[in-house]
């Protein structure tokens, strides 16, 4: 009785699978530790770190990533930018 309920439990769970939702956001999808990056812009928006972000954002747009991901990271920089008084 107890290994059909695990059986029952298994197959319930695999039948579920496919509705996860997808938690993948654009800082998964560079081609560095987006955990990291974020990291660096969000201490230089705290640190109103303007020529850092600056820099940042620059490098980001030169550079050839995935169109839809630099316009969303170049916008996560430019709104870090206003928040740090940048402009």
């Amino acid at each position: 009785m107890k290994q059909t309920l695990i059986v029952l439990a298994a197959l319930a769970l695999a039948a579920c699978g496919g509705t996860q939702a997808d938690t993948t956001t654009f800082w998964d999808e560079l081609p560095i530790d987006g955990e990291t990056l974020q990291g660096i812009i969000d201490q230089d928006t705290a640190d109103a770190n303007c020529d850092g972000l600056q820099e940042t954002f620059d490098t980001w747009d030169a550079s050839a990533i995935d169109a839809g991901v630099k316009a969303d990271l170049l916008t996560y920089i430019d709104t870090a930018m206003k928040d740090a008084g940048c402009y």
